[in-house]
C-alpha cells in the first residue's frame, strides 16, 4: 500500500507532491514539445529560403529547359495517380488539439514530408509529376509501357510505410495510407495559358481516362492497373484481384509484385541556377514568383478567408483533334483574363473522364473583403464564353467560401501552390452536381447576397457527410450591373474621374485626363 493512498496528514502530503510532480512533467512534455516545433518551424524556414524557383516545373520539362529542348505535344508512356488517404482526419485532429492557424501549418508540413519521399521515387524512376490535387498527384513516365510507372507505385507503397501511423500533438493515433492507378497509352502534353500570368502543365486523352476509372476501384494500400498493361508484363506482374469498372465494362487488376528486371536510371541532378529566374518566371503566378524568389516562400503558407470556383467544361476531343491543345490554350487564357480582371488566380487545370475543369481562388495570394462577390462576378462572365468558344459545351459551375489553406506545398523535388479545404471539396462537388449554370453554398449567399441577387434552391445531400446542403444560383444580373453598384458607392468627383478617363479608353495619361476633365477645381485632385 503506498503513502498517498493512506488517510492520514502524511497520505494527503504524499498525494501533493504527487500532483506537483504530475504537473511538473506535464510542464516538461510541454515545453519539449513546443521546442521541437520551433525546430521544425527553423527546419521548414531553411528549407524555403533555399527553394528554387525551378521546382514549380515538372522534372522532364526542367531537364528540356536546361539542354534548350521542347518537349512534343503527343505522347506516349504511362502515367500514375496517387491518393494520400487520411488526411480528413488528421485535419480534424490538428485543428481541434491546435486550433485553426497552428493546426494549418502542421498539416502542411505532414503533406510535405510525405510527398518529399513519394517525389523522390517518381524522379528516381525516371519520372515527372505533372499536377497535384490536394493530397494528390499526377505522375508521367515517359516511353514506358507501364513496368517502370507500377514498378515506382509500388515502391511508393513501400516508403509511405512509416508514414503509416501518426500521432497527433495529443497522441491521438491517424491512420494514413496510399492508392494508386495506373494506366498507359498515347497522350497529349499540353503547355496552356497566358505567359504574363502562368503557364500551366496538361496531361490529357484516353489514358487519363482509364486513370481515373482506376482510381475509383483502388481501395487504401492498393495499386491497381489497366488490364493492357498486365497484358503487355508478359506475367512480370503478380494479380491478386480482377475488378470491372461497372460505367464502362473496363477491366483492372490489383498488383501486388513485380519482377521487373529493367535497370532504373533516375534523373540527372539538375545544378543550382541552371534555369534562370526569367525563364522559369512563366510558370509561377506573379505574387507566388516574387515571394519565391525572394526566398519568402513560407509565408504563401496560412489560414485565410478565401473562395474557391470549380468550371466544368466538354467539347474539346484530345485523342482525334489536331487543334486541341491551341483550342484548350485559348479558353484557359480567357479564363485567366476574366479571373485576374476580378483578382483572382485560376490553380489548376484538369482533364479527365467527367470531362474537363479547372478551379481558381479568390483572397489567396491576394485578399480582398468581397471576395465571394468577385467569385461570383467571375462565374457569371465564365458561364457565357463569346461565339468563338462555340465548341465548349456543358459548363457548369461551383462556388464556395470560407476557411482556407492556402500556400506552396509539395517536396524538396516538386511544389505548387494552391488553396485547399472542405470549401474546395464543397465547390468541386456544386460543379459536379449541377447540370449546368452555376451552384453558390450558404457562406457565399450570405456575404454576397447584399451585392448580388441569388434564388434558393433544393438542398443537395453531401456524398462525404450525408447532411443537406443549402445551395443558392445567382440570378443572371449583368458584370456592368455589377461594377456600376459599385462606382455609385464612391463619391462624386472619384465617379466623374472614372467615367471621363472610360471615355479616353483603357489605357489613358494622366495630362490628357487633366485636359479634358470638366472641373478645374478638381483638377489637382486627379492623381489621387
Amino acid at each position: 500500500m503506498s503513502v498517498a493512498a493512506h488517510a492520514d496528514a502524511l497520505g494527503n502530503l504524499a498525494r501533493v507532491f504527487q500532483r506537483m510532480a504530475q504537473e511538473v512533467h506535464a510542464r516538461e512534455q510541454q515545453l519539449r514539445q513546443q521546442l521541437q516545433q520551433v525546430l521544425l518551424d527553423l527546419k521548414e524556414r531553411e528549407h524555403s529560403g533555399d527553394e528554387s524557383i525551378g521546382t514549380y516545373i515538372p522534372m522532364d520539362r526542367r531537364q528540356a529547359l536546361v539542354t534548350g529542348e521542347t518537349l512534343p505535344e503527343r505522347a506516349s508512356g504511362a502515367a500514375i495517380f496517387v491518393d494520400v488517404c487520411g488526411f480528413s482526419a488528421i485535419t480534424e485532429a490538428l485543428e481541434r488539439e491546435l486550433g485553426l492557424q497552428r493546426g494549418a501549418e502542421e498539416l502542411v508540413r505532414h503533406l510535405n514530408t510525405i510527398f518529399d519521399a513519394l517525389i523522390d521515387e517518381v524522379h528516381r524512376f525516371r519520372g515527372s509529376v505533372v499536377s497535384f490535387g490536394g493530397d494528390a498527384m499526377t505522375a508521367w513516365f515517359e516511353e514506358d509501357e507501364g513496368q517502370l510507372a507500377v514498378s515506382c507505385a509500388l515502391s511508393m507503397q513501400k516508403v509511405m510505410t512509416p508514414f503509416a501511423s501518426l500521432q497527433s500533438p495529443a497522441r491521438t493515433t491517424i491512420t494514413l495510407a496510399l492508392k494508386a492507378a495506373v494506366a498507359a497509352g498515347p497522350v497529349r502534353r499540353m503547355l496552356v495559358g497566358d505567359p504574363d500570368i502562368q503557364v500551366i502543365d496538361v496531361l490529357a486523352g484516353w489514358p487519363l481516362d482509364e486513370l481515373a476509372l482506376a482510381e475509383q476501384l483502388a481501395e487504401d494500400g492498393e495499386v491497381v492497373v489497366q488490364e493492357t498493361i498486365i497484358q503487355l508484363a508478359r506475367r512480370t506482374m503478380t494479380v491478386s484481384e480482377w475488378r470491372t469498372a461497372a460505367s464502362s465494362g473496363r477491366k483492372f487488376a490489383v498488383v501486388s509484385d513485380i519482377e521487373d528486371g529493367t535497370q532504373v536510371v533516375p534523373w540527372p541532378e539538375v545544378p543550382a541556377g541552371a534555369i534562370g529566374n526569367l525563364v522559369a518566371r512563366p510558370w509561377l503566378l506573379p505574387a507566388i514568383y516574387e515571394r519565391v524568389r525572394d526566398g519568402k516562400s513560407e509565408f504563401l503558407a496560412e489560414l485565410r478567408p478565401a473562395a474557391v470556383l470549380f468550371l466544368g467544361f466538354h467539347g474539346i476531343d484530345f485523342d482525334g483533334d489536331d487543334q486541341a491543345g491551341a483550342k484548350l490554350d485559348a479558353f484557359v487564357r480567357r479564363a485567366q483574363r476574366v479571373i485576374s480582371d476580378y483578382d483572382g488566380s485560376l490553380l489548376q487545370v484538369t482533364v479527365g473522364d467527367k470531362g474537363s475543369y479547372f478551379y481558381a481562388g479568390f483572397g489567396a495570394p491576394v485578399a480582398h473583403q468581397d471576395d465571394a462577390v468577385r467569385a461570383v462576378a467571375a462565374a457569371l462572365e465564365l458561364q457565357a464564353p463569346p461565339p468563338t468558344f462555340q465548341h465548349i459545351s456543358g459548363i457548369r459551375i461551383g462556388v464556395a467560401s470560407g476557411q482556407m489553406r492556402a500556400g506552396a506545398y509539395g517536396g524538396s523535388g516538386r511544389r505548387t501552390y494552391g488553396v485547399h479545404g472542405s470549401k474546395t471539396n464543397l465547390a468541386a462537388a456544386l460543379m459536379q452536381h449541377s447540370p449546368r449554370g452555376i451552384l453558390c453554398d450558404e457562406a457565399i449567399y450570405l456575404t454576397a447576397g447584399h451585392r448580388l441577387p441569388f434564388d434558393a434552391l433544393q438542398p443537395i445531400v453531401s456524398k462525404g457527410s450525408g447532411r443537406a446542403v443549402p445551395v443558392f444560383r445567382p440570378v443572371s444580373l449583368s458584370i456592368h450591373g455589377v461594377i456600376s453598384s459599385d462606382l455609385d458607392r464612391l463619391p462624386p468627383a472619384k465617379q466623374l474621374t472614372l467615367k471621363v478617363a472610360s471615355v479616353i479608353g483603357i489605357t489613358f495619361t494622366r495630362r490628357l485626363l487633366k485636359a479634358i476633365y470638366p472641373l478645374k477645381v478638381d483638377r489637382p485632385n486627379i492623381d489621387g
